[in-house]
């Protein structure tokens, strides 16, 4: 399973129901792609560190085909925001860039924000 930004900050803050998330986390394997490491330096510089120690996976490649899907995406969602007359939201890359890399890898995401990733109609969400 892939996992969010949002979850480990969940789990790290201690926020309500971090407990039970740990719990239903723990028997399964867990990777975190760079870009949801890079959103997390601005809250702890030790991030690498702290994520390894607990025992996740750090997955640093990205494929050719996540950045592709990633673009795709992205494209997708830029222009519906262009029709739409809103805002582009800030960080809105770096979510497709994590929901490119889960699906390329085949992975579910676990995440607390499972419309983020309404661009990826094949990726499997997770929302605890």
């Amino acid at each position: 399973m892939a996992l969010d930004t949002n979850i480990l900050l969940a789990l790290w803050k201690g926020e309500e129901g971090a407990e039970a998330l740990a719990a239903r986390l723990q028997p399964h394997s867990l990777l975190v792609c760079g870009p949801v490491v890079g959103e997390l330096l601005p809250f702890t510089p030790d991030a690498e560190p702290l994520l390894t120690d607990m025992g996740l996976a750090l997955d640093w490649s990205f494929p050719r085909a996540a950045w592709l899907r990633a673009g795709q995406a992205y494209a997708a969602y830029t222009a519906r925001r262009r029709t739409s007359g809103g805002p582009l939201p800030r960080r809105v890359l770096t979510d497709h860039l994590i929901g490119a890399h889960a699906v390329t890898l085949g992975l579910p995401l676990v995440t607390l924000n499972g419309s983020d990733y309404s661009d990826f109609p094949e990726l499997t969400v997770v929302v605890p």
